[in-house]
């Protein structure tokens, strides 16, 4: 996330001090269902030495008899996603020549102020990931303008006139966890939970908000938490 508000930055820096200009946003479909074992394979023996990958690959082979695809639960296929599209990110940068460019696993994004240029480099990540049997997700993969706001890892990136990068938790988020705390708080109130377990789950997801520019956000959150323990006693609100 720190990456991203750098690379924003610096195209701001690099655009004549504007955020004027377009991004190139996609997601891979189906990145892991659609991972050839043959190609993870290939993935690991250009980095390991072919005793790990022995190892590895027969480990994946039992969770995952199949050809073609795995499930992204497990620490080694995690690695594996970050690794398998290794090949499209030097592409992107040495052959596109892409200055502000960032990929996590299946997601990633080009910034750039010529939209003609993003709408080639829309058609050549195509052909690049035809090579591993993947294609783009045509609803997810779009080219829109910077001013826009980039939504990527739960929040919007926003580049603002004057250069400052704001970053804005998702609004979906926000209401799933409402609805979340609300369904914790009766079973506090059933004796199903513990109020220290509602804590716990509350204070996990204030720390991951904290990460945006979520100030009043959070104090708003607060207060209906404790709205949710709230009883009226004598025309009078006690916790």
């Amino acid at each position: 996330m720190d990456r991203i508000s750098h690379l924003l930055h610096r195209y701001f820096i690099n655009n004549s001090q504007s955020n004027a200009g377009y991004v190139f946003q996609f997601d891979v479909q189906g990145y892991y269902k659609n991972m050839r074992h043959s190609d993870a394979a290939a993935c690991f023996r250009q980095h390991l030495d072919e005793e790990t990958v022995a190892h590895s690959m027969k480990w994946l082979q039992r969770q995952y008899p199949y050809a073609v695809g795995y499930e992204p639960g497990s620490q080694m296929v995690q690695i594996l996603g970050i690794s398998m599209l290794d090949p499209l990110d030097h592409y992107i940068k040495e052959k596109l020549r892409a200055k502000i460019y960032l990929r996590y696993m299946d997601d990633g994004f080009i910034v750039s102020a010529d939209r003609e240029y993003l709408e080639r480099c829309r058609v050549e990540v195509e052909k690049q990931l035809a090579k591993l049997g993947m294609h783009l997700h045509p609803k997810k993969t779009v080219i829109y303008r910077i001013s826009d706001g980039i939504p990527i890892l739960g929040f919007t990136f926003r580049l603002t006139a004057t250069g400052k990068v704001v970053r804005i938790i998702d609004p979906k988020n926000v209401k799933h966890e409402r609805k979340k705390l609300y369904r914790m708080a009766q079973l506090v109130k059933g004796g199903v939970m513990t109020r220290d377990k509602f804590n716990e789950c509350y204070t996990s997801w204030k720390a991951h908000a904290n990460l945006g520019d979520s100030y009043k956000l959070l104090q708003r959150m607060d207060g209906y938490v404790k709205s949710l323990f709230m009883e009226v006693n004598n025309g009078e609100r006690t916790e």
